[in-house]
């Protein structure tokens, strides 16, 4: 069993490689935008107030909505304690699932910065823009996960015996479960916020979308196995989602009025000023 929590630590680094040089073949390969450009780093925080609200507003607040009503069906129909039992009693499922676990840390770090460097490197705006809006997903998935984690103080199942049923042990308040385990699902928020995300960033891009939302579900399958109740994993896909939609509709106006051709340059030098038009 420990061999397999091993290997899949081994397996994350080739994982998060292939994942990195995939994604940016299929962007590259993008036609909407060629323009040389440095995008400043200051860009993370693009609309940032505006998309953090904005994921509370989509539908209408509804996903946050259904996420505390999956919950506690979920709870009450005991397909929360069904689901860990069958995984503690089988191993191999439980080790295997560290892999979504270590893997839903390093990829929110990892793949935004990467596709951020590469893009300045290369003067592909568009690379630097999906990078910063992956960033400011993850960033805002995160802060509203540990927020719903501050206030619920929701026992993980990690922290019990197997005898033990605290599936429904929300300790409603301030700070009486931590900021790291407990409801929703912080792994499985994030994955759904950073592949809404690049499916708004690439509507019309399939392979993109199916690759992005297979990650995420893989990730909160993953974790829906170890360290999260299952309704956790479901809260979180839904926040995400609601997250993802905010961030990536508002980046995606930034990536097109990027790409618009400027017909017009207004500029400093050292004798003067100096204004260029071009038609």
């Amino acid at each position: 069993m420990i061999t397999l929590k091993r290997d899949s630590k081994k397996c994350i680094y080739n994982l998060l490689f292939a994942f990195i040089m995939f994604f940016s073949f299929v962007a590259s390969a993008q036609d909407s935008l060629y323009i040389s450009k440095q995008i400043p780093v200051t860009k993370l925080f693009y609309q940032f107030d505006k998309n953090l609200i904005g994921s509370f507003k989509y539908n209408y607040g509804l996903n946050y909505l259904v996420a505390g009503i999956a919950t506690y069906s979920l709870i009450e129909g005991d397909a929360d304690w069904n689901w860990y039992r069958y995984t503690y009693k089988n191993k191999w499922i439980y080790n295997t699932g560290y892999a979504s676990v270590y893997t839903g840390w390093v990829v929110p770090f990892a793949v935004p910065l990467s596709l951020y460097l590469y893009g300045r490197s290369e003067r592909n705006t568009e690379l630097q823009i999906t990078g910063l809006a992956l960033g400011q997903a993850a960033l805002i998935a995160e802060t509203t996960a540990a927020t719903f984690k501050t206030l619920t103080g929701r026992k993980p199942p990690t922290k019990l015996k197997y005898t033990d049923d605290f599936r429904g042990d929300f300790r409603f308040g301030f700070l009486k479960g931590g900021v790291d385990n407990g409801w929703p699902s912080s792994h499985t928020t994030i994955a759904f916020a950073m592949a809404t995300t690049l499916a708004e960033l690439y509507p019309d891009n399939t392979v993109i979308k199916i690759g992005a939302f297979t990650y995420a579900s893989l990730i909160g399958f993953g974790v829906s196995t170890n360290i999260h109740w299952f309704s956790d994993v479901v809260a979180g896909a839904l926040i995400g989602y609601a997250v993802g939609k905010s961030v990536g509709i508002s980046f995606r106006n930034l990536k097109n009025n990027t790409s618009k051709t400027q017909t017009y340059n207004f500029y400093i030098t050292p004798s003067g000023a100096a204004f260029n038009y071009w038609f």
